[in-house]
């Protein structure tokens, strides 16, 4: 017998391998736990009969409960209707329990009979004893007054329906469920039993994800193994409240308190509009467990102080901080452990014709106002009136640029869904807006004064969604970035020692990955071209979570073509595909370090970071958590796109950057969406021809010619502004 089986049937080895499997069922199922909050046994009358129904229900002709049958039958007529249908669904013996002395509940539970009461589960202080209140309503019911027994199931029955409801939104709960999901987690709720289902689907779950038997050799039970954390990692989704959202809502009240003020607030502004985009961080820095009995009680300690001062007659002076603000505020700077990049500090490592544009949301004027830096000072610049908040709106408003711009987002998602193509057209009048030209000339007119070539800006995040560099007046200028301590960093780097950076055509450093699953969209077609140009093997699929981080950590140059999603109401719960059913999350993606000079990620919303005009201040998103990681560059998307256009897109990005060595990699993407743009059918067909990697006709192909059928009229196949605009770079752009 080879080794490692006899190794694999050792008493020891498989004692750690159930503990591993042990411990990695318990980390799961108490993370999601915690994020559903699943109800308990069952409390109140009104409940424990409405559980007492569904256990008395028959059985389908298999002798099997098919929760689907019955309760789609409740939902037209609930068997509580009538008095008499209510007494012939409880079943027998209910009367002689409702007769009796004061009987335990588990006497009248031991006399129903019923398969299915072997799942009802009812809290043990309602089970072991006497239920007087219980006992009158069903002798009530004997005698024919149902009214009160009635309105406690009817309320019950709707507090399940609430409480399925919220189950089934969460998206990672239905993994657990087959068909027909809904009507099991309502059964599951209804019997009480929701924490033992959810117990027994994920065992069974996890057991799927990566299957072995004791008589397994050890590599292959290792390997299992490493499947169930891979899987457990793609359906985690961490709950707890990231430290940046706090830090956000702190930094609107002293940018209010600031700008509220006679002084020269700009400086203290450079300071609070970094400090908050510690969101960027904050996915892998949490609030501490125990934060209410160290900071919390330091806070309540320091605002009765306060309190007993102002008691006493003490007078604050006119710039005293408050006390629990100056505690907190020390916290923060103690779980950031570092300090902002000083504003001079930048300006020495800020070019001659280069200027860092902080634009933020003025909550005492109510309108969008510019942080500009250049080598001569630091000032605060204000914006036409067209720039004002009520111009912006919001995503949630019916009127403003956000709500007209999100429109068109959500139809892209959803034409994406279908399979099917949308051009959002009200796209364009976004561009043409007052907001957005008077917004993008204003910057181009002060670059021009300042003869300036290049301005580094960092958008809140709803704005950062527009493709400015759609805009003739910036096109050429502007270069995105998501922090200044990343843009410092790159700054830092691009002068150090003089060395110049090997071009990206001549790397031999490569990792180029595709999700096979998204051939149709040509993320298979676009891979083979990408890693048969830098001549390494693509990776089709990455093997794990695991070992993509680790990829992530050790190239210099990544190319992955998978899908994306950017959730848009929980950011960090965003994600690529690395298969059609594992994905990379946001979250893991903290986990890494890379020194990566380049990163595209030919992925729907790769770069998109936010579209809600509230969250003005930290541009969380796929594209730049990579960054933050410490990727130099990262080219990414701003919305769901076209498979097709991606493909070429990432030709003649690589051809451009090939050809012209020395070109900043913005001006590289602005010439390949110009060339996208203005591409014929004729164009695209030669370009399909040198694409042909593999010699059978596949779906990529049938894409390709879809879409130059569908621009027949035109003779353009890209031309529509969803098609080119959305491909943007973000981070050092110096090659």
């Amino acid at each position: 017998m080879p080794k490692p089986e006899v190794l694999a049937q050792n008493d020891s080895w498989q004692r750690t391998v159930q503990r591993t499997e042990d411990s990695l069922f318990s980390w799961l199922q108490n993370a999601l736990e915690q994020q559903w909050q699943l109800p308990g046994p069952l409390e109140g009358s009104g409940a424990i009969v409405l559980g007492i129904l569904l256990a008395q229900q028959r059985f389908d002709k298999k002798r099997e409960f098919v929760p689907e049958a019955v309760l789609s039958r409740w939902y037209q007529q609930p068997p509580w209707h009538t008095a008499e249908s209510l007494q012939a669904a409880l079943g027998k013996n209910w009367q002689t329990w409702a007769n009796g002395k004061e009987p335990p509940l588990y006497i009248w539970l031991d006399l129903m009979g019923s398969a299915m009461v072997k799942r009802l589960t009812i809290a043990q202080e309602k089970l072991m004893f006497a239920q007087p209140e219980l006992q009158t309503l069903l002798q009530e019911l004997m005698a024919g007054k149902a009214e009160k027994l009635q309105t406690q199931l009817q309320r019950a029955w709707e507090r399940a329906q609430t409480e399925t409801a919220r189950l089934s939104a969460f998206q990672r709960f239905q993994f657990l469920w087959s068909d027909f999901q809904t009507f099991q987690i309502l059964a599951a709720v209804i019997l009480g039993d929701i924490n033992q289902q959810c117990h027994q689907g994920l065992q069974d779950w996890l057991s799927r994800q990566g299957p072995y038997e004791e008589t397994t050799p050890i590599l292959e039970t290792r390997a299992a193994l490493k499947q169930r954390f891979n899987r457990a990692v793609s359906i985690y989704q961490p709950r707890h409240p990231p430290l940046g959202e706090t830090v956000q809502a702190w930094s609107k009240v002293l940018l209010t308190e600031l700008l509220n003020s006679d002084e020269n607030p700009a400086a203290k502004i450079w300071e609070i509009l970094e400090r908050a985009r510690i969101g960027l961080a904050s996915l892998t820095v949490k609030l501490p467990e125990n934060w209410e009995r160290t900071l919390g009680k330091a806070l309540w300690s320091a605002l009765r102080k306060t309190i007993d001062q102002l008691d006493s007659g003490y007078v604050p002076a006119e710039y005293e901080p408050w006390l629990p603000l100056e505690i907190w505020l020390f916290q923060i700077r103690e779980w950031m452990s570092i300090q902002p990049p000083s504003v001079e500090t930048c300006q020495q490592h800020l070019g001659s014709k280069e200027a860092l544009v902080q634009p933020f949301f003025d909550p005492m004027q109510q309108r969008l106002r510019v942080l500009w830096l250049d080598q001569q000072s630091l000032a605060l610049r204000d914006l036409p009136d067209d720039c004002a908040l009520p111009h912006w709106g919001s995503s949630t408003a019916h009127a403003g640029v956000m709500a007209d711009w999100s429109r068109g987002l959500e139809a892209l998602r959803d034409a994406a869904l279908r399979g099917t193509s949308s051009q959002p057209r009200n796209w364009e009048k976004v561009m043409q807006s007052p907001p957005v030209t008077q917004f993008a000339t204003t910057l181009q007119n002060w670059a021009t004064d300042s003869q300036l070539t290049q301005l580094t800006v960092i958008f809140p995040a709803p704005l950062a969604q527009l493709p400015w560099e759609a805009l003739p007046e910036l096109e050429e200028c502007l270069v995105r970035e998501v922090s200044l301590a990343h843009w410092l960093k790159g700054a830092t780097q691009s002068v150090a020692d003089g060395i110049p950076t090997q071009s990206v055509g001549t790397r031999i450093n490569s990792w180029v990955v595709c999700d096979p699953s998204g051939e149709k969209q040509c993320m298979v077609k676009e891979s083979q071209w990408v890693a048969q140009h830098f001549n390494v093997e693509l990776e089709a699929p990455c093997a794990s979570v695991f070992d993509a981080l680790s990829r992530f950590s050790e190239h210099t140059h990544i190319h992955l073509s998978t899908h994306g999603q950017f959730i848009r109401y929980a950011p960090t719960r965003s994600a690529l595909s690395l298969t059609q059913y594992q994905r990379l999350p946001l979250w893991t993606l903290t986990a890494i370090q890379t020194s990566a000079q380049l990163v595209m990620l030919s992925a729907c919303e790769s770069n998109l970071t936010g579209q809600d005009i509230e969250e003005v201040l930290t541009p969380i998103g796929i594209g730049p958590t990579v960054a933050a990681a410490g990727a130099q560059t990262v080219v990414g998307t701003l919305w769901s796109y076209n498979g097709v256009a991606a493909l070429c897109f990432s030709y003649l990005f690589y051809r451009i950057a090939q050809e012209n060595q020395n070109m900043p990699w913005h001006q590289v993407a602005a010439r390949a969406r110009y060339q996208l743009k203005t591409m014929t059918n004729n164009d695209l067909m030669k370009l399909a021809k040198a694409w042909r990697l593999i010699h059978n006709t596949d779906s990529c192909d049938d894409e390709i010619v879809r879409r130059k059928n569908k621009s027949l009229e035109s003779q353009k196949p890209f031309e529509d502004l969803s098609m080119w605009a959305g491909f943007m770079v973000l981070g050092q752009v110096k090659r």
